[in-house]
């Protein structure tokens, strides 16, 4: 597919996509996923790659119906150009993603939402639908059958619902896929200026060739990169990729952070902490396996742990200023209501 849509190219693994600057964004990201260097990044199967080109192919021929079709209903319509107007509203985006797969991007997320949370802002924490599901059994681990009432799939129509819980609006993506919806790149940006609250993360795995991610970094407030300290991630030529993909935001003027996740103390950490294009916005220390699985028995999340949320709130805090997010107010409501809280208790 790649000779053919280059001029007779042959194709290498991670290469940039500079000889296909011609074809369409969506069909480009399809092709670059086929040739991710890490299997793990690539189809899982044979029917996703059909499914994504019948898409693609759909999405040649203008639709009415795509802003009814993207998941979690219709969303506010942006500006001519596909971009956020100052009229249109819609929460604060913040993009969070991983340099490569398996260092807790979906994590991350749910720390800052939580965390978000504690300052007192309205948040809402999505997954992109197009992603490997990872959220909704993070969040369902440890409950009771009764205990998930409410936050059922929808099977038949693909979505899942709203729920709130610690503060945060919870939207994960459907845990068999069915979410995975067919809009083009202006109903991604419509999905994600829709999501309710002040603030919205939304957690995109390592999906960043994907044509909806790529729009919607187009209009977030920042993006959030994450990587973890294991030597073998930073080597991988996705890695290298993704960090140059940060570098050309950047030259464009969007905000770009990065967060160190499961910081160790090891002869390296000096060497790793240094390895960030610049000092990571936040340091995320590294839950032991041990407390992870006693957490998820008792139905109680890691990201919720009152004294993790303490360590990292001055994280926190700057990656709500990087993301143009006031506190002021928020934190003088906060107390008005934990204060208004406590003389319900006393009567």
């Amino acid at each position: 597919m790649y000779f053919l849509l280059s001029p007779g190219r042959y194709p290498r693994p991670d290469q940039d996509a500079d000889e296909l600057a011609h074809v369409p964004a969506r069909l480009r990201g399809i092709v670059g996923r086929l040739l991710r260097a890490d299997p793990f990044e690539r189809y899982e199967s044979a029917e996703s790659l059909r499914r994504d080109l019948l898409e693609c192919l759909a999405d040649a021929a203008p639709t009415d119906r795509a802003e009814a079709e993207a998941p979690g209903g219709g969303g506010r319509r942006t500006g001519a150009c596909g971009e956020r107007g100052e009229g249109d509203g819609g929460p604060r985006i913040v993009v969070v993603g991983g340099l490569y797969a398996g260092c807790g991007s979906t994590f991350t997320a749910l720390w800052l939402a939580q965390s978000l949370a504690e300052l007192g802002v309205r948040v809402c924490a999505a997954e992109y639908p197009r992603v490997d599901p990872a959220m909704y059994d993070l969040l369902t681990a440890g409950r009771h059958p009764d205990d998930l009432r409410g936050m059922e799939p929808e099977p038949e129509r693909g979505l899942m619902p709203y729920w709130e819980e610690g503060g945060v609006r919870w939207l994960p993506a459907h845990p068999y896929g069915a979410s995975a919806a067919r809009w083009d790149d202006r109903s991604a940006v419509d999905w994600a200026i829709g999501l309710p609250g002040e603030a919205a993360v939304i957690d995109v795995s390592t999906l960043w060739s994907d044509p909806g991610v790529e729009a919607i970094c187009g209009v977030a407030d920042l993006i959030l990169l994450v990587a973890c300290h294991e030597v073998r991630g930073w080597r991988r030529a996705a890695a290298r990729q993704r960090l140059r993909l940060a570098d050309r935001w950047q030259r464009e003027g969007r905000k770009v952070a990065f967060a160190a996740n499961r910081d160790v103390d090891f002869p390296g950490r000096r060497e790793w902490l240094g390895s960030f294009p610049c000092p990571p916005a936040v340091i995320l220390p590294n839950v032991d396996y041990a407390a992870w699985v006693r957490a998820e028995w008792l139905g109680k999340p890691v990201w919720r742990d009152p004294h993790l949320l303490r360590w990292t709130r001055e994280g926190a805090v700057r990656l709500c200023l990087e993301a143009g997010i006031p506190l002021t107010r928020r934190a003088d409501r906060r107390r008005r209501e934990e204060k208004a809280a406590k003389v319900r208790q006393v009567l």
